[in-house]
């Protein structure tokens, strides 16, 4: 074997061993964020709240960008920049129809005149998440980069996917408003 292919099949098994990280760390995460649609959703139906709803379905739409993050590695396609493109397209989707339903029950309860119950639930849930997510968010942005994988590395920072951490939109800060806001809603039927 020359030293090139012997450098080559290096590179190649450190690169199988990275895109095998970001599909666990991927699936770990969709483990989490499924049993996070069920609590949010539970809680915000029993409360009337969009904002926990919406929580349940920025769940939903987590499962599917890290869905597309597992599609991107398996198969030998993480590689390939018409795939990692693709695999873009599918995780900005899946936020479009977020925003779309967090609009449209917004306006609805804007409008219907529509005020959501305390959720100790939620509180807790958003509680618990705000300090965990971001630390997801670290290993896939790690993983991410040294795979140079934008859809992979932006991905989790985006969580709720934000950019960075440093700049405060990562997955559990955008839901550290929630337990503040839940907070404020309890306080005020006391």
């Amino acid at each position: 074997m020359t030293q090139t292919t012997i450098e080559l099949q290096s590179q190649l098994a450190a690169r199988t061993e990275l895109e095998s990280r970001a599909k666990l760390l991927a699936q770990l995460g969709n483990g989490w964020h499924l049993a996070e649609f069920g609590i949010a959703l539970g809680a915000g139906i029993a409360a009337g709240s969009v904002a926990l709803t919406s929580f349940a379905g920025d769940s939903l739409v987590e499962v599917l960008a890290a869905s597309a993050i597992v599609w991107l590695f398996s198969g030998g396609r993480g590689a390939s920049e018409q795939t990692e493109r693709r695999a873009q397209q599918l995780i900005a989707g899946s936020y479009f129809l977020l925003v779309a339903y967090i609009v449209s029950h917004a306006l609805y309860d804007l409008i219907a005149g529509s005020r959501p119950s305390a959720s100790w639930v939620g509180i807790g849930l958003a509680a618990f998440t705000a300090p965990t997510m971001p630390l997801l968010a670290s290993a896939k942005r790690k993983v991410g980069r040294a795979l140079n994988s934008s859809a992979t590395s932006a991905r989790p920072g985006r969580t709720r996917s934000a950019r960075t951490s440093r700049s405060r939109s990562s997955p559990a800060y955008s839901s550290t408003p929630s337990p503040a806001g839940g907070g404020q809603t309890r306080a005020r039927h006391w």
